[in-house]
């Protein structure tokens, strides 16, 4: 597996097995291998990526008891989501993730999380917006309502 993973920024073959094999996990609730992989994925973002996010974001959150799993936490979005924060689509995911999920975690968690994907002046107004609605919910403690 660390040969695979060392490869994945030279071989676009490697890299695409890679995320395949994350998928793979993630569908089969392999939360032990997930959280190994998960933070030695490479943090460039291509089109592939933001499909194989997408789809990764979708596995996700189908998870409801795993999200009490303090390391779970931090292997997908301290670890791997914070890498793709600053492109605007990548952090549409990550909202979209965090809304579903912030009723399961731990409240300081959600904070740290907040303020480690805080949007940037360059994303959307639209974003900004979604992410001060995330904010205010998760500071109140409201479930969410809201599909992005």
């Amino acid at each position: 597996l660390s040969n695979l993973v060392s490869s994945t920024s030279k071989d676009k073959v490697t890299k695409c097995l890679l995320m395949h094999y994350v998928l793979l996990l993630a569908q089969k609730r392999n939360l032990e291998r997930l959280k190994m992989v998960l933070p030695l994925i490479p943090d460039s973002v291509s089109s592939l990526e933001e499909v194989f996010v997408h789809v990764l974001i979708s596995h996700l959150l189908q998870y409801t008891a795993e999200w009490k799993q303090v390391d779970l936490c931090k292997a997908v979005f301290n670890s791997f989501l914070n890498k793709y924060c600053g492109d605007e689509v990548m952090l549409r995911h990550v909202l979209r993730l965090l809304w579903t999920v912030h009723t399961h975690l731990e409240p300081q968690h959600v904070n740290e999380i907040l303020e480690n994907i805080a949007p940037q002046p360059a994303h959307s107004t639209q974003v900004r917006d979604l992410f001060m609605q995330l904010s205010e919910r998760t500071a109140v403690g409201e479930p969410y309502y809201l599909l992005i």
